[in-house]
């Protein structure tokens, strides 16, 4: 079922402020670095609004699932040899009441129907400051009310579990991505048309199982009857790609041994990518490659007084790991 944004259009009362909207265009990639599809998403530029007035300054936080709690998902998983599934909520923002009145302006070059330039929404948009504490809040409220013995993790609030007389279940949230390990299928069909809700209504929710995980938070997930291998082949190569290494000749280190470089203040410096670089290399090291953790911290020392010499060094890293 489409999603339909919850707003009204209409002339802009007297003493309110408006914000401003605009069209963003993505393409979606397969693992195979293939397009799946094209998408366009109407966003609120969010960095307009005003505190208090269309939101609360205090409720714009939303925690992400930490890397630790995926390992124990996936040792959970082999251990007691569980089903791994994943889901995810199409427009997930587009669900979440808004607390606050807050009134938008159509794009530029857009007309609508109706002849207004400006709407109220009802529930959420993207762009918004408070979308994903919304989001956040009303999915966790949607998980614990299916079983009271579901529980959430007290150091992970993106971790919900239930242990009882031999059967598990295990979920991972991320913003709108869910990974879920279970033992008993019955249970999870139950908990997954409890958390999707009534069809066609307008709590429901657009969840779309998309089979066992092969592909989270960047990686890819290759599982076997004994182990779960992880890899980032795919973000490596478009890394090279984008920096022009992917021909160049593999490193056999990622650093030169005793390498020291200094700190620089030259302004000419700042058009260099180097910060770019060192994040994608941090993401990288977190995940799948610990061993080039050390020198991408290193590096990392040299974010606000960087020259070419650190970026050559970030490029070995990448053509190390390519």
């Amino acid at each position: 079922a489409k999603k339909v944004i919850g707003y009204t259009s209409s002339c802009l009362p007297p003493g309110v402020v408006a914000i401003s909207t605009m069209f963003v265009y993505a393409l979606k990639w397969t693992l195979e670095n293939v397009i799946e599809r094209y998408k366009a998403r109407w966003v609120v530029r969010g960095f307009l609004e005003i505190p208090n007035v269309h939101y609360d300054p205090q409720a714009t936080h939303a925690p992400v699932a930490s890397d630790s709690s995926l390992m124990v998902l996936l040792s959970m998983t082999v251990k007691h040899n569980l089903h791994l599934k994943q889901m995810d909520v199409k427009t997930a923002f587009l669900n979440s009441p808004l607390a606050h009145d807050v009134w938008v302006r159509f794009p530029a070059g857009y007309t609508h129907p109706s002849g207004d330039s400006f709407a109220k929404l009802h529930k959420s948009l993207y762009g918004l400051k408070q979308a994903a504490s919304d989001w956040y809040a009303l999915q966790h409220v949607r998980l614990i009310s299916f079983d009271g013995d579901l529980s959430r993790s007290v150091a992970d609030p993106c971790f919900y579990y239930k242990v009882q007389d031999g059967h598990y279940f295990f979920l991972l949230v991320h913003v709108d991505d869910y990974a879920c390990a279970y033992s008993d299928q019955d249970y999870f069909d139950k908990w997954l048309d409890h958390f999707r809700g009534v069809p066609d209504s307008d709590e429901y929710l657009d969840v779309k199982l998309l089979g066992d995980v092969t592909n989270l938070l960047q990686m890819r997930i290759v599982r076997t009857d004994s182990k779960i291998c992880l890899d980032q082949e795919r973000q490596i190569v478009q890394l090279a790609t984008e920096y022009g290494v992917a021909e160049c000749k593999p490193m056999l280190t990622p650093m030169v041994v005793h390498t020291d470089l200094e700190k620089s203040s030259d302004p000419s410096q700042a058009c260099i990518p180097f910060r770019q670089l060192v994040g994608s290399l941090l993401w990288i090291a977190r995940h799948t490659h610990p061993e080039v953790m050390q020198p991408v911290i290193y590096l990392a020392q040299f974010c606000t007084c960087y020259t070419r010499d650190h970026f050559l060094a970030a490029l070995r890293i990448l053509k190390y790991l390519n």
